[in-house]
Parts: C-alpha cells; structure tokens; sequence
C-alpha cells in the first residue's frame, strides 16, 4: 500500500520510470530531460512524462508502465476501486469490439463506443451538459485522427448546446413546458 503522506512510499509498491534523462526503452542520454511527452530521437520510441505519487518526482516512462502508475496514483487518491471499475469496462467494450471487427481494436475505438454508450444514457436521462461534454470529447477522438470535418461537425453541435444553455435534467422534464 501507499502512504498518503508525501514522500512516504511503501517498500512492497515497485518504483516505476527513471529520473534521469535517459530514455526508458534504449537507455539513451537524452540532452535535457522533456517536459511533457516526446519521441526519443535514438528509438522512436514515445516517452511519457508522468509525476510518481511515491516521491513526488517527475519521471520518464514507457507506454506499457502508464496503466501501473495510473493505477498506484488511484491507489494513494482512494479511487482504486473507481479505477478497476473502469479498467473492467474497457477490457469489456474491448473483447466486444474484437468480435465485432475480427480483430483488436485501436484505443479510439474502444474510447468511441464507450463515449456513443454514454451519450445515449445521457440522452434517456435529459443530462444535456453531460452529452455536450460527451459530443465534446468525441469531436477531439476524430481531431486526433485528422477527421476535421467530421470533428468541426460535432464542434458545431457542441455550440449549440452551449448556446442552448445545456443543463443536466437528472430525468426530470421541466414542469413550466
């Protein structure tokens, strides 16, 4: 387990990335330790810049260490069940899609059901808000991947809404209508 307290870690909790400017995949020493996320320049490799709840320090990290240190943060932030929960979902709507296509789906695809999934409760429900976050967040799925024009479509919906003034309803219909 995680202690709370900063910079207390647990011995049985395994340190993950390095704080050193090398990159985590071929260990080359990289000019200046980066920011934010970077391909190294040696392997191509993506290097991820993540901060460990352990110690507080800045670390770089392989994509395949993301969900271990996603999973200790949720530990130390008392969400762990939340984010087992979610991780059950995707392995879900993954499995699914897999059947559905004959072949494993890309993370968007995963994401883009699960985001169609929640619009649609969203709508039932009369969560206006919740469906222009939803609409919001599948317009920059489609940016991501260069569809502009299909993102500036939902951009446009997203608009409306907010000009709309969007609320969330709860399923309640308003009595004044």
């Amino acid at each position: 387990m995680l202690s709370s307290d900063s910079g207390v870690r647990d011995k049985n909790i395994k340190l993950l990335g390095t704080v050193d400017a090398n990159c985590p995949y071929c260990n080359l020493k990289l000019e200046r330790k980066p920011g934010r996320k970077k391909k190294c320049p040696s392997c191509s490799n993506y290097i991820y810049v993540r901060t460990r709840p352990q110690d507080r320090k800045k670390v770089l990290l392989r994509e395949d260490q993301l969900i271990a240190l996603e999973e200790q943060w949720a530990k130390v932030n008392g969400t762990h069940d939340h984010f087992l929960s979610k991780q059950t979902q995707l392995k879900s709507v993954s499995v699914k899609l897999q059947k559905r296509f004959g072949k494993e789906p890309s993370k968007n695809d995963i994401q883009w059901s699960i985001l169609n999934d929640d619009g649609l409760t969203h709508i039932q429900n009369k969560d206006w808000g919740l469906y222009r976050n939803t609409r919001y967040s599948m317009s920059e799925i489609l940016r991501k991947e260069g569809k502009h024009l299909q993102s500036i479509d939902l951009l446009l919906e997203v608009c409306t809404l907010d000009l709309s003034g969007a609320q969330n309803r709860g399923g309640f219909d308003d009595p004044i209508l």
